[in-house]
């Protein structure tokens, strides 16, 4: 086989959707604070109404599938949205940002792995070269990466790869390049 589809799980997932939640909180408050102000009382009731039908909906679709409750971009596009219509763009332009980040940082990290290098497919994309490496080993689901500069990369892998295999791939790549 002369290339290999790996996925690492990301272990920081669960920080980031607690992130999204403190910032979701957040904004609640301060549209039920906006509510008090004359000028923003339509926009604020608007947006608190929209946030609790998507998170009443997702919550709905979420249990329906049998799948754990969190959040996903969108909530962003509703801040984003708020923001733009009260005139106020950096908020605007933060909340939009924010939204993007959180949908890359939600990605699976992919590394395809061929004998050409590895290349991680994922934001940021990254390609390394067979000379980089001390040594690449797939042991147990957990795939380490041992640069000849003493830095590493190790992760558990989330898909079925066959480890002699790959192994015997990665022994055989390293061989070439000494």
């Amino acid at each position: 086989m002369d290339e290999f589809e790996i996925i690492l799980a990301n272990e920081k997932i669960k920080s980031y959707r607690f992130i999204t939640l403190i910032v979701l909180l957040f904004h609640l408050l301060f549209f039920m604070y906006l509510l008090f102000d004359e000028k923003l009382r339509g926009y604020s009731f608007l947006s608190l109404v929209i946030i609790s039908i998507y998170l009443i909906l997702f919550k709905f679709l979420q249990q329906r599938n049998h799948k754990a409750f969190y959040f996903n971009s969108t909530v962003y596009i509703f801040f984003a949205l708020f923001w733009i219509e009260t005139g106020n763009v950096w908020l605007f332009i933060i909340s939009l940002m924010l939204g993007i980040l959180y949908h890359i940082s939600l990605q699976k990290i992919k590394l395809i792995i061929n004998t050409t290098g590895i290349f991680k497919v994922n934001l940021p994309k990254k390609k390394y070269a067979w000379q980089l490496f001390d040594n690449v080993i797939l042991k147990d689901n957990f795939l380490t990466l041992n640069f000849k500069n003493n830095h590493f990369i190790q992760g558990e892998i989330e898909n079925k790869v066959d480890e002699n295999a790959f192994n015997l791939f990665a022994v055989a790549q390293l061989n070439k390049q000494s």
